[in-house]
C-alpha cells in the first residue's frame, strides 16, 4: 500500500457551526502534528443523513460526529472490550 502524504480535504457544504469548524481545525492540527496523511471529508450527505466528518488514513477510517457541549465531560477508558 503505498503511504499518504500530506492532508486532502473535501467540504460538501460550508460549515456553519463554530463547534465544527474547531474539531476540523483539530483534526488537522493533529494529523499534521504526527505527520499522518489523510483524506477528510466534512459536512456532506448521504442517503439524506448528514456526515459531519469521515477521517481516512492508510491505518484507520473514523466517522467523527461533531457537538457543541460546553461542560466538561468526565470519565475513564474501557478496555474490556479488546480481544473479545
Amino acid at each position: 500500500m503505498t503511504e499518504m502524504t500530506g492532508i486532502d480535504l473535501y467540504i460538501g457544504e460550508a460549515i456553519k457551526h463554530a463547534s465544527e469548524r474547531d474539531v476540523l481545525a483539530a483534526l488537522v492540527d493533529s494529523l499534521s502534528s504526527a505527520g499522518t496523511g489523510a483524506s477528510i471529508f466534512a459536512n456532506f450527505h448521504v442517503g439524506g443523513r448528514q456526515v459531519d466528518f469521515i477521517v481516512a488514513t492508510d491505518a484507520l477510517t473514523l466517522v467523527v460526529e461533531a457537538k457543541h457541549f460546553s461542560r466538561r465531560v468526565l470519565g475513564k477508558p474501557c478496555w474490556s472490550f479488546i480481544g473479545k
